[in-house]
């Protein structure tokens, strides 16, 4: 018969594992609104740079993970909020996207555009997802978030302000993003 020290444990740890399990849920169900916030912060920075998204792939660049105890729970990109697939893959420096060429959002491109910098070609939502999974955060007990933009260009069309946008409010919510990258 089990000693009650350890029916105390046992009856500890299930409780700890239920709230942990309910925890997750919450967080997971979180991950939503801040795709959406990073989606907001980013239309803003392109208006105030006035920049934009060509082929769609800054817009999508961004995503925040969920993390528990350094495993890959949930992510959540700014593609599910945009909803609008980019048009083909990341400019890198070189390409150029012609004039009358359909951007991302169904308007065409009213002058051609070269890009000065990009080392690499691909749709910026795989890309998040796949560097959320490679790239785990240090922790490695608890919860934790991570965010990232994955252009090369992220940074001068304003996607740094977007994460720390996001770490700021989240923050605010009572929450911490323990991490963030750009690309």
């Amino acid at each position: 018969m089990a000693s009650s020290k350890s029916y105390i444990k046992g009856f500890f740890d299930n409780i700890r594992e239920r709230v942990e399990d309910r925890a997750e849920k919450n967080l997971r169900e979180s991950l939503p609104m801040l795709a959406f916030l990073m989606h907001e912060y980013a239309l803003e920075e392109m208006k105030k740079n006035k920049k934009s998204s060509m082929t769609g792939n800054w817009i999508n660049s961004f995503g925040i993970a969920l993390y528990r105890d350094g495993r890959f729970v949930a992510v959540a990109t700014s593609h599910d909020e945009e909803g609008q697939t980019p048009v083909h893959i990341t400019l890198a420096a070189g390409d150029t996207f012609n004039q009358w060429e359909v951007r991302y959002d169904g308007k065409k491109q009213f002058h051609a555009f070269t890009a000065t910098q990009g080392t690499e070609h691909f749709y910026a939502n795989e890309e998040v997802i796949e560097w959320l999974q490679k790239y785990p955060p240090t922790r490695k007990k608890g919860f934790s978030f991570r965010a990232v933009s994955v252009v090369d260009y992220t940074d001068i069309v304003g996607g740094e302000k977007v994460l720390l946008r996001l770490a700021d409010d989240f923050e605010n919510m009572g929450g911490i993003v323990t991490e963030y990258n750009l690309g």
